[in-house]
């Protein structure tokens, strides 16, 4: 109980007046980062999956920061590589908005391989495994 409310608060989805005390990461209060940057540094796998209408290749990585080579180790890291080598259009396949034609499962891990490509030190987990189930 209260992962969502410990992931708002690490996230600062909540504004700092509605909140005593500090969170720290790596004895730095996050109150005193810039949210842009502090966001920029976690990665969220969050209980319903947030994917966008476009193709898998975007919803990999939106910024295009990688390479399809790190795209696809990505895949195969969570066990998506086959699915996705079997359609026709590979990386460029489409994704409907909320990754409606893809399983709560394969949604998650779209989501759990885009958290491997950007590598941050933080990971926050809200409850991803029950797509998995």
């Amino acid at each position: 109980a209260g992962k969502s409310s410990l992931i708002s608060g690490i996230l600062r989805l909540v504004h700092r007046s509605c909140i005593y005390g500090k969170i720290l990461i790596d004895d730095i209060d996050i109150s005193r980062i810039a949210l842009n940057h502090l966001r920029s540094h976690i990665s969220v796998i969050p209980q319903q999956p947030i994917l966008f209408s476009g193709t898998l290749r975007y919803n990999l990585d939106p910024f295009d920061h990688y390479t399809d080579e790190q795209c696809w180790t990505a895949l195969e890291d969570v066990q998506l590589k086959k699915f996705v080598k079997g359609h026709s259009d590979g990386l460029l396949m489409s994704i409907a908005e909320w990754g409606k034609n893809l399983s709560m499962g394969q949604c998650q891990l779209v989501c759990t391989a885009r958290a491997i490509l950007k590598k941050s030190k933080i990971l926050l987990i809200d409850e991803a495994d029950e797509g998995y189930r």
